[in-house]
Parts: structure tokens; C-alpha cells; sequence
């Protein structure tokens, strides 16, 4: 066997050992201090026993389920809003909102297919994408200049998103080292 294919060996059998390493419980720090609110990411990761005990790839998936769970909770609350409104102006805003969060969802739908074919870049805008309407809600309250009743829900959304970024990224960046 020549040197540089022991080389290259070597090199992969390091980086499967830093996944593997990495992939079970070492993740939560280095995944949750890429987040603007290291605390919360650390609560709500260290608060699932399977996110505790999974690769990332797995914590990938739960992170994506738990994102539309509450988008969808989020939604409901906004169907319940609406149909306690009477105001026109209101009543628009938050069915836009409830559109936004319908967008949402499909986003972090199509986010879960690229994630089972293993397609790190696309799921991480994916779920850009779906942050952007929670976003995009948060907004029509300020352009409006009303109080937003969501703003914490936009706000973990927007959380929530971040870290299923931050966990493509780290995914992709593994899939590479594994190519080289």
C-alpha cells in the first residue's frame, strides 16, 4: 500500500471517529454556542432524552419536528386570535400570519426530505426559508405599528430555525471531510 493511500486512510479513519465521537451527546455545546440565545438552545436540546443520546443526523430530525410542532401551536394561536377579531386590519394580519406559518411548515417539510437524501445545503435554507416567515409576520405588526401578541413565538421559531442551520452546517461540513 502506498504512502499516500495510508494517508488517506488515516484521514478518513479520523474523521469517522470524530463523527462518531461526535455524534452522540458531544454535540450540544458546539451546536448550542453557534446560537444567539446559548441558554435556551441548551434547555430545549438537554430537555428531549433522545436529542441527549443522538447523532446528529438524529438531532437533526427532532430538531426539525419539534420546529413544526411549533409552528403549528403557533398557527393555532393565531386561528384562535382571529376569531376573537373584529377589527379588518387585525383580522388581515393575522391570516397573513397564518399563511406564513403554513409556508413555514412546508418548508421545514421539504427541509425533512433533504435531510433523508442527505442534502445538508438545501435543508439549511429550508429552514431560512421557513424563519423568514416567521419573520415576515413579526413585521406586519411593526409596519402596521401594532403590538405583536407572537413576538416570543416569532422569536423561538427564529431559534429553533438557527439551530437546524447550524446542525446542516455541521452535517455538511462532516459529509465533506468524509469526501476528502
Amino acid at each position: 500500500m502506498s504512502t499516500s493511500s495510508q494517508f488517506s486512510l488515516l484521514i478518513l479513519f479520523f474523521n469517522l471517529s470524530l463523527l462518531i465521537g461526535f455524534s452522540f451527546g458531544h454535540f450540544i455545546p458546539s451546536v448550542c454556542k453557534q446560537i444567539k440565545n446559548e441558554t435556551f438552545c441548551k434547555e430545549i436540546l438537554g430537555s428531549n432524552p433522545k436529542a441527549k443520546r443522538a447523532n446528529l443526523f438524529a438531532l437533526e430530525k427532532i430538531v426539525i419536528n419539534l420546529t413544526i410542532s411549533r409552528v403549528n401551536a403557533t398557527n393555532d394561536k393565531v386561528n384562535s386570535l382571529l376569531l376573537k377579531i373584529k377589527d379588518q386590519n387585525l383580522r388581515n394580519i393575522y391570516g397573513n400570519c397564518s399563511s406564513n406559518y403554513e409556508d413555514a411548515v412546508a418548508f421545514l417539510e421539504q427541509a425533512k426530505l433533504y435531510l433523508k437524501y442527505k442534502q445538508f445545503w438545501d435543508l439549511g435554507y429550508c429552514a431560512k426559508d421557513a424563519n423568514l416567515d416567521a419573520s415576515f409576520c413579526e413585521e406586519s405588526f411593526k409596519k402596521a405599528d401594532l403590538p405583536s401578541p407572537l413576538t416570543n413565538d416569532n422569536y423561538v421559531l427564529g431559534l429553533l430555525c438557527d439551530i437546524i442551520v447550524v446542525i446542516s452546517n455541521m452535517l455538511l461540513k462532516i459529509n465533506v471531510e468524509l469526501l476528502f
